[in-house]
């Protein structure tokens, strides 16, 4: 798992991530206009959903994509991921090297959702260029608490947390974390 997470890939998005600091504020915009275009072209070729979407609010893809037309586009809906979640894979996605994850349903229904590699590698190396600008570096001891599901969501009892000893991390469940839970994580931290 950590080789796909943090391999040539990563270290080759690693790299990217950190160039777009030297980039000026113009050339970051023109960046992303560049790439929205990309994705939502891409998505048009290869989702079912968006090349539905798209044809129907008239978005025509033999011009260039502007932002007028972005504006076009409305918000993905709970509702809609809910009702056929197998319209938002890319045809192009080798099923087998997606990785499923979700939402916690906290707000309503829970979504699964599927990424693949590639999505992983850029938020690993955003991740870790954030880590970097705090002072933490490769194979430090560090915690996370994030929106992630480490245990099953009916778990009652400690521990609430998973410790990947390749990556040096401790990772704590938000899920579960409350006034009566709190004393856990602060112990566990403090180990």
């Amino acid at each position: 798992w950590r080789v796909l997470r943090e391999g040539v890939c990563f270290k080759r998005l690693s790299g990217y991530v950190n160039e777009m600091d030297e980039l000026s504020k113009s050339d970051i915009r023109d960046f992303q206009a560049r790439r929205l275009e990309e994705v939502v072209r891409r998505s048009y070729h290869s989702v079912i959903f968006y090349k539905g979407l798209f044809d129907s609010i008239g978005i025509d893809f033999k011009n260039r994509f502007t932002f007028e037309d972005f504006l076009k586009i409305p918000f993905l809906t709970r509702e809609r991921l809910l009702q056929n979640p197998g319209d938002f894979i890319s045809n192009h996605a080798i099923r087998l090297f997606l990785r499923k994850t979700g939402t916690g349903g906290t707000t309503g229904a829970p979504v699964t959702l599927y990424r693949d590699w590639y999505s992983v590698n850029f938020e690993t190396a955003v991740l870790w260029k954030q880590r970097n600008w705090a002072g933490v570096k490769y194979g430090d001891k560090k915690a996370t608490l994030r929106g992630e599901f480490v245990i099953d969501g009916s778990v009652k009892k400690p521990p609430f947390w998973k410790y990947d000893r390749f990556g040096g991390e401790l990772i704590l469940s938000s899920y579960h974390i409350s006034k009566d839970t709190a004393r856990y994580y602060v112990d566990e931290l403090k180990r």
